[in-house]
């Protein structure tokens, strides 16, 4: 649900970089775009992605978008730019929410 980044695991229920980037690139009604890299499920079939062709943080970074899998996405529609880079989708989606879940607000008493 967000929480999960993909690795290079070779799994053998597919749910690694590199079987998610060969089905969603060419295994969809709507397939991603060749400079989008799925990185994050989001529980629900939608990724979060790296969009290689924006570069941030000087050129050392990409912007991330979540692709919504079942939506047909156009020039003047594109995907919704989240995050600035891989660490501000880590402070919110992985460690932020983490903590929300948990409830916790990180106080020590």
């Amino acid at each position: 649900m967000g929480d999960e980044v993909l690795g290079i695991t070779f799994h053998s229920d597919n749910e690694d970089l590199v079987n998610v980037y060969q089905f969603e690139h060419f295994e969809v009604m709507y397939p991603q775009y060749k400079n989008v890299v799925p990185f994050c499920a989001d529980g629900g079939g939608n990724f979060y992605c790296f969009d290689t062709l924006h570069r941030t943080k000087e050129g050392n970074s990409c912007n991330i978008i979540f692709w919504v899998s079942n939506y047909e996405y156009s020039e003047l529609d594109p995907p919704e730019v989240t995050h600035e880079c891989l660490s501000d989708f880590i402070n919110e989606c992985i460690i932020s929410w983490t903590l929300e879940k948990f409830d916790y607000d990180g106080e020590v008493e």
